[in-house]
């Protein structure tokens, strides 16, 4: 199916100058990771791009093995203006085009996505330009990957600025692409496989911002200054917590229910935003069968109800549904329902109102045993939750000090603090969204984002600053003399003498997934002194895969002499 190309704009809020990545046309680009991505259930492309000039075939994102082969491939068609989406399948070559799409010296939001029918869809700003069948991706290892570079020798490099280069595995609908264009991620969004926002500013690396930690390495290309047309989610306001619990799909009519009888099911589309507590429900139904909500919560692979209504008879339409006792659910967990008779929610096939949901409803015999129903694949159910945000339960991640009592990383990686062991937690102001922190000599705090780069505040009530050269870490600790100790994306160990230095790998790091230190003993004045007249330093402690406790007999003291130098004052999570 061919559309029309008609004139679009959209209007942004700018933010403040931020850095991108700027490409010569020369010989600029990105080199990516090898990646095996599984597309069977769709999938999706999108980037801001400010072109300079239109190189012969010129690559936003060329991903494959080679010229044509396996390759997926995003640019500008020949030179023109054109927008062009083209696959090298084993089943044979597929392309999308849409003319005048382009422009030069301005910024234009492009997306390209195929749903799991095969159909392709090019946008611009946000509203569909073009349409057509094709094919999915081929689902196989793809090891020559670019940004701004062709696989084949004779097409020209991307010449001018690009930042917000984004993949899914999943064919994300107008409605979100046109919601999101504007604003960053967090990298851990439904299906984003990788996300490269191109605004570090310094250093070779393009960091990739989902857990995948595809990093790539700049060739060439360096960092700009450009006012985005990207509204931007500060890096202090990730994970900011919700104003209300929320969780599942808008009801809507779409004129379908289920007809099986006696099933349970869980979506894993839109989870429950928050942790507090829900208060009611709501659906559309077709008919007066009945129906029971399911909260369902799923930690390593295994899946438990974390709670449930009362059955309740829906009348046909929108029915609101109050809960007698509110069920107390945390950030992530999931909407389900249970049909005891035939079905009378409200379901949609027709995937384009709220998105693909191919792969996105969970139905498995281990764990939740009675969500077996293979029937309901690509359906979007016309079930939510609503309720009100609660307190905030507190994991692992905790430091204890003088001047700040225990601070602690909540489960919904904001912080908190308590004076005392014993005492209650409160939310430290400017939280942001961490998943390690650490504390230095000189009292500042340092911590690791959820988007994997390093932070520093001088206390509790100041703000935020990212750390230069922050690289892409997953866990942090602090020496006793300040020497910083990170555990990188790629699960290698790497120091670093100060917060402005830069990061060296540390030899035989092994396969780490955190990192503490062990302080050596503080003593008093006058300090004692050892039987043997030596130096004395803590043992290092390894944990082995399967993790485990340390307690006070699990340290001795050795001379110093006899202390592996490559160990002393570390620990290891040994990731196996």
């Amino acid at each position: 199916m061919t559309m029309s190309q008609t004139e679009n704009t959209t209007s942004v809020k700018k933010d403040a100058i931020e850095s991108v990545l700027a490409f010569d046309g020369i010989d600029d680009y990105v080199q990516l990771p090898a990646a095996n991505t599984d597309y069977s259930q769709g999938f999706t492309v999108e980037a801001w791009v400010q072109h300079k000039s239109f190189r012969s075939w010129s690559r936003i994102i060329d991903f494959g093995n080679g010229a044509e082969k396996n390759s997926i491939v995003l640019g500008n068609v020949g030179k023109s203006n054109a927008l062009g989406l083209h696959l090298f399948c084993n089943n044979g070559k597929h392309f999308i085009e849409a003319p005048n799409a382009l422009e030069i010296g301005k910024w234009t939001h492009v997306a390209a996505t195929i749903d799991k029918s095969g159909m392709g869809k090019l946008y611009k700003n946000g509203q569909l330009i073009q349409s057509k069948q094709l094919s999915l991706p081929d689902n196989l290892n793809r090891t020559l990957n670019y940004i701004g570079k062709s696989n084949w020798v004779n097409d020209g490099y991307f010449e001018g600025q690009m930042t917000e280069v984004r993949v899914w595995n999943i064919a994300r609908p107008e409605s979100e692409i046109k919601e999101n264009m504007s604003q960053r991620l967090k990298g851990n969004e439904t299906g984003l496989v990788g996300y490269w926002p191109l605004n570090e500013g310094s250093e070779n690396i393009a960091k990739d911002k989902t857990s995948n930690g595809n990093n790539g390495t700049i060739n060439g290309a360096t960092w700009g200054k450009s006012e985005l047309p990207i509204t931007g989610t500060k890096e202090s306001e990730i994970g900011k917590k919700p104003d209300v619990i929320t969780g599942g799909n808008s009801p809507s009519k779409y004129g379908i229910a289920d007809t099986r009888t006696n099933y349970y099911l869980v979506d894993t589309n839109k989870p429950i935003n928050g942790n507090g507590e829900i208060t009611g429900w709501n659906i559309w139904a077709e008919n007066t069968s009945p129906v029971q909500l399911i909260i369902y919560r799923k930690e390593a692979n295994t899946w438990s109800v974390v709670g449930k209504s009362e059955v309740k008879t829906p009348v046909i339409g929108l029915n609101e549904f109050s809960l007698t006792t509110p069920i107390k659910v945390n950030q992530g967990d999931f909407v389900g329902i249970y049909y005891p008779q035939a079905g009378s929610i409200s379901y949609d096939k027709n995937t384009a109102p709220l998105g693909n949901l191919s792969g996105k409803v969970l139905f498995t015999s281990s764990g939740a045993t009675a969500t077996a129903f293979s029937d309901s694949v690509d359906r979007i159910y016309s079930l939510s939750v609503k309720g009100n945000v609660g307190e905030i339960p507190i994991k692992i991640e905790k430091t204890e000090t003088a001047n700040y009592g225990v601070i602690g990383v909540g489960t919904n990686n904001l912080l908190c603090s308590r004076d005392t062991l014993t005492s209650d937690w409160k939310e430290i102001p400017n939280s942001g969204a961490f998943v390690s922190i650490a504390l230095m000599p000189d009292g500042k705090i340092v911590g690791v984002g959820t988007n994997k780069s390093l932070y520093t505040r001088d206390s509790l009530i100041s703000d935020w600053k990212e750390v230069p050269n922050s690289g892409a870490v997953i866990s942090v600790t602090v020496m006793p003399d300040g020497e910083l100790v990170g555990v990188g994306a790629n699960n290698r160990l790497y120091s670093r003498d100060s917060l402005t230095s830069d990061w060296k790998e540390i030899p035989n790091s092994g396969s780490v997934i955190a990192v503490t230190c062990s302080v050596p003993p503080k003593f008093t004045t006058p300090e004692p002194v050892p039987s043997d007249n030596t130096d004395q330093v803590s043992k290092p402690i390894k944990l082995g895969p399967t993790g485990g406790s340390i307690s006070g007999t699990d340290f001795q003291i050795l001379p110093k002499d006899t202390a592996p130098q490559s160990q002393l004052k570390k620990v290891f999570v040994n990731a196996g």
